[in-house]
C-alpha cells in the first residue's frame, strides 16, 4: 500500500527509486551479516505468514475469474468467496410443452454444482429451454454443462443448444 500511495504521488518513477532503495537495504544488510537476527523468526511463524498471503492472493483471483468486483478488505474478500459464480434461476415462463427458465448472475465453475442441482429440481414434465440472456459472466465449463443438461431435459426435435 506505501508502494502504491508513493507512486500516486510522485509517479511512476518513484517505483524505480523505492525498489533501489529496498535492494541497498538488503545488500547492506548482507554486508553487515544482520541475516542471522532472522533466524529468530520461527519457521512455522514465516509458514503462517506466506499461507494467509497465499490465501488472499487466490481469493482476489477467484473474484477476477467470476467478473466480480472484489472488495477491498481482506475479511470481506475471503468471506465473499462462497457466493462468487452464483448463477440463479430467474423468472420462469411457461410456454405450452415448454418451459423457459432465465439464469441470471454469474455462472463459473465454481457454483456449478448448485446451479445444476437447481436445475434438476425443476418439474420433469415439460421441455425445458435456458435463458442465458441475464448472466453477467458465463465461462465455458457452465456452458458446456448447462447445453448438455438442456439437451437432456429437452428432446424436442429441431432444438439446438442454450439460447
Amino acid at each position: 500500500m506505501l508502494v502504491y500511495e508513493a507512486v500516486r504521488a510522485h509517479g511512476l518513477p518513484a517505483l524505480g527509486v523505492l525498489v533501489l532503495a529496498a535492494g541497498v537495504v538488503q545488500l547492506g544488510m548482507g554486508v553487515l551479516r544482520l541475516g542471522r537476527w532472522f533466524r529468530a523468526i520461527s519457521v512455522a511463524v514465516v509458514h503462517g505468514m506466506l499461507a494467509g498471503i497465499g490465501l488472499v492472493l487466490i481469493a482476489g483471483q477467484l473474484y477476477a475469474l467470476g467478473g466480480v468486483q472484489a472488495p477491498g478488505k481482506t475479511l470481506e474478500k475471503l468471506g465473499g468467496v462462497a457466493s462468487l459464480g452464483g448463477g440463479r434461476l430467474g423468472r420462469r415462463r411457461s410456454r405450452g410443452r415448454e418451459l423457459c427458465v432465465r439464469v441470471v448472475g454469474n455462472a463459473s465453475f465454481l457454483r456449478l454444482p448448485k446451479l445444476l442441482d437447481t436445475l434438476d429440481a425443476l418439474p420433469h414434465g415439460p421441455s425445458v429451454r435456458l435463458d442465458l440472456s441475464g448472466l453477467r459472466h458465463l465461462d465455458h465449463a457452465c456452458l458446456t454443462a448447462l447445453d448438455g443438461w438442456e439437451r437432456q431435459r429437452s428432446p424436442l426435435p429441431g432444438r439446438e443448444g442454450v439460447i
